[in-house]
């Protein structure tokens, strides 16, 4: 048995070292698959998280205002920090409340939105600026005007103006710090931070409506919006449903494309291994010959091709998964800024295709192997 054993390692390795070449061959062409479905796996498994992200910096996916009871149209200031506190700070990009009122400059009328200037950054990165964000420069009562509202009024950069309220005529100062242009309504509007428009309102912790960005599919943001509404009794929300359905329709079709790359790459694999392999069996007939006149058998002849495919398989997966990870970390920096994350399952996965692919493409040969008559081929017909 042990000499059996002997044997067929032997055997084995003398088909390895005397067709160096070709086993290069098929093992290259096996590693370039192993490396494509280690990279595209470990992606796959990251795309949601990431082009969620990449996605959330194209503006808020929630809308939350209050609810619907003919009481009142506002709710407290209070309730959405205790909300925020209770939701998953990694999915949650930043939350811009706004408490909206009619104020006064220079007996012009404009609509004055208090907000967290620090969220607007975070939610809608896309604003541009000229000039400084609210408090940047350390000025408690600055101000962002909106571009249409600048060019209207005659504002600059830095002037100070008087803002007065039109229903409790209260007047505070203010330093306009930046003037916005966004390419929609808010450039009509001036912006201020949440508490000077509650002061000079007079609606000490009032909000009109709260804009979210979070990262989730679109069943995940109405399970909360759920369990939101169900823990506080004014408060509504809703999907921005144009936006949370393009996300989902989006990160599908980039699976859909990673998932037919792999199935063509595999494919393509499968063919070069093949006729490598096949091109190995030729060359070995006088040896399979000789060997069953011996009295090998053909399970033995199965045994031996299907060792070698499987090593081949197994290797090359080992190989192609540590170049697929160093590819994909070099895909993650470049398209996302940032590494795409460690995942022991794609291991196993990797070498498991490789080694499945090798053997595939080694059933051909294999026939032909078992075919071989040694009467034949010994004659060298």
């Amino acid at each position: 048995m042990n000499n059996n054993i002997v044997l067929f390692f032997r055997v084995i390795k003398k088909s390895f070292t005397q067709r160096k070449f070709r086993l290069f061959l098929a093992l290259f062409a096996l590693s370039i698959a192993a490396c494509v479905v280690s990279a595209l796996l470990s992606l796959y498994y990251d795309i949601n998280l990431k082009m969620n992200r990449e996605l959330r910096s194209y503006g808020a996916n929630i809308v939350i205002s209050p609810r619907d009871t003919g009481k009142a149209d506002y709710f407290k200031e209070a309730d959405l920090k205790s909300m925020i506190r209770s939701l998953d700070e990694k999915k949650l990009i930043g939350a811009i409340p706004y408490l909206y009122t009619i104020s006064e400059i220079n007996a012009q009328r404009v609509v004055l939105a208090g907000t967290w200037p620090d969220e607007i950054k975070k939610v809608y990165p896309y604003w541009k600026i000229n000039g400084a964000w609210i408090g940047e420069r350390g000025d408690k009562n600055g101000i962002l005007v909106g571009y249409e509202v600048a060019k209207k009024l005659g504002l600059k950069i830095g002037e100070k103006i008087k803002l007065s309220d039109t229903l409790t005529s209260k007047t505070k100062e203010f330093v306009i710090e930046g003037i916005i242009k966004t390419g929609g309504q808010e450039e009509n509007q001036v912006f201020c931070n949440l508490s000077s428009a509650q002061e000079l309102s007079g609606r000490n912790d009032e909000i009109n409506i709260v804009y979210l960005s979070m990262m989730g599919s679109s069943d995940q943001l109405q399970e909360l919006g759920k369990r939101i509404e169900k823990s506080y009794s004014d408060i509504s929300l809703s999907l921005i449903r144009r936006i949370s359905q393009s996300e989902g329709l989006i990160i599908n079709k980039i699976k859909l494309l990673l998932l037919l790359v792999t199935i063509i790459v595999l494919f393509s694999t499968f063919l070069c291994v093949g006729a490598t392999m096949t091109a190995m069996t030729l060359e070995r007939q006088k040896e399979i010959g000789l060997r069953k006149t011996l009295g090998a058998r053909n399970r033995d002849i199965l045994i031996e091709f299907l060792a070698e495919t499987t090593f081949l398989g197994v290797n090359a997966g080992f190989f192609g998964y540590l170049a697929g990870f160093i590819l994909v970390q070099v895909i993650g920096k470049s398209v996302f800024g940032s590494a795409i994350s460690f995942r022991l399952i794609v291991i196993p996965i990797t070498v498991v295709v490789s080694a499945a692919i090798s053997s595939l493409a080694g059933l051909l040969p294999i026939r032909m192997a078992l075919k071989i008559e040694p009467a034949t081929v010994l004659r060298g017909e």
